[in-house]
């Protein structure tokens, strides 16, 4: 559980919230009652209901932090909204969707490069150029990590063709 002291206007809020629920001052509210900014199935921002105040839940690709009026209460940089999914970053979904073809380690391929895409596509920090060349780079790497995968396998004898 992570816990956040803030102070909003003079009052003092405590904010502590898990995979589930977020607790201000010890009032529980559970997150899929909040409203949420989506893509595709992951959420990106959580308001959570703090009044005079902007206070989100934001979800990064290996952490979840807290943004209090653009502001992230960790180190105090300013953040950016997430941006719209570009028309191409569904391409791309669907090519890193492709992996599951590949069997369980090419479904974690998958779910990994998904949810990759969602946060490089939709990141305002990034240029356009960037985001394709690091999109397209993890579904070639995963590819090619698949088929060195098999082909170690195969030279092994673990796996006969």
């Amino acid at each position: 559980m992570k816990q956040y002291q803030i102070n909003v206007k003079g009052t003092n809020y405590n904010i502590a919230f898990t995979s589930s629920w977020v607790s201000v001052n010890g009032t529980k509210h559970k997150l899929r009652h909040l409203p949420t900014k989506r893509l595709l199935f992951m959420p990106m921002e959580i308001e959570v209901p703090v009044p005079d105040a902007r206070v989100l839940i934001v979800t990064g690709t290996f952490s979840t932090d807290l943004v209090v009026d653009g502001q992230y209460v960790k180190n105090g940089a300013p953040y950016q909204e997430v941006g719209a999914m570009p028309p191409w970053a569904y391409i791309l979904c669907v090519l890193n969707l492709l992996q599951v073809l590949n069997g369980a380690v090419g479904g974690l391929l998958a779910v990994i490069g998904i949810v990759l895409t969602l946060k490089i596509s939709t990141s305002n920090s990034l240029g356009t150029p960037v985001k394709l060349l690091a999109c397209i780079g993890y579904i070639a790497a995963s590819w090619i990590a698949i088929f060195a995968l098999g082909i170690f396998l195969v030279n092994s004898g673990v796996v006969s063709v």
